[in-house]
């Protein structure tokens, strides 16, 4: 009887697959992954098992044997030291980018940071020298020290109204830097912040108050630097302490925006049409508007009948944050936004007219549109309605 029960034991266990347990690692495709947790069912994304190419996409979701994970970091030093070009796109379940994560990518053209990353780790992207531009998302408070130290060819960044403070040699060595907006959120610029910048023509404060800076953090930089100030603060800032450094101030014209709602709930399916508006000095002239969303699984936009006008589109259950975005004239952006919550349909509630003749338009999961969809994940919308549907 013993004998029959070990082995009825024996082939349960045989039956049983091991669960995978916190830090274990595995390989799909070129990509590695860790567990970090398996109760959670988050994984980081840990490097590469071959040098990337082209355009790369880090999934948001990777299965491994029975467990799916939701990638939601990539971990520290996972694309250092890549010399092969290519652009990279990160889910918006990433949350955290780890320290020195794409150091010394060389060839790293371009990449696309969503929303929905609220950390960037020390030296994230030093010497990254092919990248041109970059966007730091509305959800970072901090750019850590040296993030984009040596970053030769960048041209172009955007430092969100979320912005705090500004590490040392964060931008340290970015040679073709021409300009850069500080945003009222910066109370702090560290120690050579934006040393050896020495293409930088203009920088733009937008707080009435001097962020605390030093002199180191602009050393090297030209002298005959523009540096452009809200109405009333020419003064404060030739004055302060860091600032002083220049001797070219010009105060210029105030714009500020709103949008009608700062928070709308919508059901899926259905739309809603947000209305911006503006006030502004007469010399204050408007350049571009754009609309962004953070989750177009959620929900999607885009201009409707005039510039200020967004049409929202529910496409599945959650919350996504909208942004309006108003470029000036001197090139200086300014944010609304409104957070729209998306519930599902309780039931059927009356008939409408059939639309499958409609034309239909299709965007990617980052909410952009796309002419002609290829393989993958899109968001169709036809007659008001939108759904996601996987082309083949």
């Amino acid at each position: 009887m013993k004998k029959i029960l070990l082995l009825f034991m024996a082939v349960l266990t045989l039956g049983v697959t091991a669960r995978a347990a916190d830090g274990d690692e595995f390989t799909i495709g070129k990509l590695k992954y860790r567990v970090l947790s398996e109760e959670n069912h988050k994984a980081a994304c840990t490097g590469w098992v071959e040098f990337p190419t082209g355009d790369m996409t880090i999934p948001s979701i990777v299965e491994n044997e029975s467990s799916s994970y939701f990638v939601t970091e990539i971990a520290e030093r996972a694309f250092s030291s890549i010399n092969s070009r290519f652009k990279l796109t990160i889910p918006n379940t990433v949350t955290k980018i780890g320290r020195s994560a794409f150091a010394a990518a060389i060839e790293m053209y371009s990449i696309e940071i969503p929303e929905s990353v609220t950390e960037i780790g020390e030296e994230a992207f030093e010497f990254c020298r092919a990248l041109t531009s970059v966007t730091i998302p509305n959800s970072v408070t901090v750019i850590e020290n040296s993030t984009f130290w040596d970053c030769t060819s960048l041209k172009s960044v955007t430092i969100p109204n979320s912005v705090t403070v500004i590490g040392e040699s964060a931008f340290h060595g970015c040679s073709k830097m021409t300009s850069v907006v500080i945003p009222s959120s910066v109370t702090e610029i560290c120690k050579y912040a934006f040393r050896d910048c020495s293409s930088l023509k203009s920088i733009t404060a937008l707080s009435t108050t001097p962020p605390s800076t030093y002199p180191s953090a602009f050393e090297n930089d030209p002298l005959d630097i523009v540096v452009y100030v809200l109405k009333g603060t020419h003064n404060t800032y030739s004055d302060a302490y860091g600032w002083n450094y220049f001797t070219d101030f010009r105060e210029m014209g105030a714009l500020d925006i709103a949008l009608n709602e700062s928070n709308i709930t919508i059901e899926e399916g259905t739309t809603a049409t947000l209305t911006g508006t503006y006030t502004k000095d007469d010399e204050v002239e408007l350049e571009m508007v754009t609309w962004a969303t953070s989750n177009p699984e959620v929900a999607t936009v885009r201009s409707r009948f005039t510039w200020l006008n967004g049409e929202v589109t529910a496409v599945g259950e959650g919350t996504a944050t909208i942004t309006v975005t108003v470029m000036d004239g001197y090139g200086i952006p300014h944010y609304a936004y409104c957070e729209v919550t998306v519930r599902g349909n309780a039931g059927i509630e009356g008939v409408e007219i059939d639309s499958s003749d409609a034309p239909a338009e299709y965007y990617n999961l980052n909410g952009v549109r796309v002419d002609n969809p290829e393989n993958g994940l899109y968001i169709k919308r036809q007659g008001g309605k939108a759904t996601k549907v996987l082309v083949k």
